[in-house]
């Protein structure tokens, strides 16, 4: 029977973007509790680029042995090969094998803070009003950040220039200034600009305020219901990889999850611990796909 990786061997956790960001950050406090609780070393190794597909090819041409994992998310794994259709350089479902979801997160609408658009409703207004003019950044094209935006332009029926850039460190700058007018991402990435006043939050995109920003309205409250979105963390490992060896993983995810010290620290960085097995994870990465999928085929998009 296939166990889990031995404890001599090392467990490689590849994460599809650069250091720093929110997915590196949640995949260093996962391989803090995996290595105590695999009894070896697990290292996490950055792999950034081609939204998502070059970790996600790397993990895909493995050995399927447990050792070497991918730490996707929702934008990686559901939104970007979707906009990608033909030309995407891997498939999330024929490639990879579901593991475990770790955390999910929603995300917020900002504007600088010196936009004169004090709400939502204000800075959908003033798109209207001026076709074209008003433009967005994100973290990507093919993002979750970039896909929310566009939700929120076809809801609400505006037209708006979306500037993609690598990362949303590299896009905050702009926002900042001026150069462009709002941007989503989730709250780990904006947190210190918006209590800097650097940034305003307009809305975040969940059924539920945050408990860190209570002042922010959903996007329900701002009178958009059907702009909500989530970013989620999860594991993949090579698809061949022998069911007992993802069992084994799965519940070691889900015990360290449940820990009420990961727990935290998940939340303080606005993430919802998850824990789920292999079974929810590919109904999960399923769901959103489908959902991805009508927005980019109703809007006609396409990977830039």
């Amino acid at each position: 029977m296939a166990q889990a990786p031995a404890p001599e061997q090392a467990v490689r956790l590849l994460v599809p973007f650069a250091p720093g960001g929110g997915t590196d950050i949640v995949a260093r406090l996962v391989a803090e509790r995996l290595q105590a609780v695999l009894g070896g070393s697990v290292i996490v190794e950055n792999r950034p680029g081609a939204t998502g597909s070059i970790a996600a090819r790397e993990v895909a041409r493995a050995p399927a042995d447990g050792r070497v994992l991918l730490v996707g998310t929702a934008g990686t794994q559901a939104v970007a090969p979707v906009l990608a259709g033909a030309r995407a350089s891997f498939d999330p479902v024929a490639d990879l094998a579901p593991v475990a979801t770790i955390g999910t997160t929603p995300n917020l609408i900002v504007v600088p803070g010196s936009s004169p658009h004090p709400s939502l409703a204000a800075l959908v207004a003033d798109a209207k009003a001026r076709p074209g003019a008003v433009s967005f950044g994100s973290s990507g094209a093919g993002t979750v950040s970039h896909l929310t935006a566009e939700l929120l332009r076809a809801e609400a029926g505006f037209e708006a220039l979306h500037v993609p850039y690598r990362g949303a460190a590299a896009a905050f700058g702009d926002l900042v200034s001026g150069r462009v007018q709002f941007m989503v991402d989730v709250p780990l990435g904006l947190g210190e600009q918006i209590a800097a006043g650097g940034l305003r939050a307009l809305a975040v995109t969940a059924a539920r305020r945050l408990a860190s920003l209570p002042e922010v309205p959903t996007t329900a409250e701002a009178g958009f219901p059907g702009v909500q979105s989530e970013v989620w963390i999860a594991l993949f490992a090579p698809k061949a990889t022998p069911d007992p060896t993802v069992a084994r993983l799965a519940a070691a995810i889900a015990g360290i999850v449940r820990e009420p010290a990961f727990a935290a620290r998940l939340a303080a960085l606005g993430f919802q611990p998850l824990g789920g097995g292999p079974e929810a994870l590919a109904a999960l990465l399923e769901a959103d796909r489908a959902r991805w999928r009508r927005l980019v085929d109703g809007l006609g998009l396409r990977a830039e």
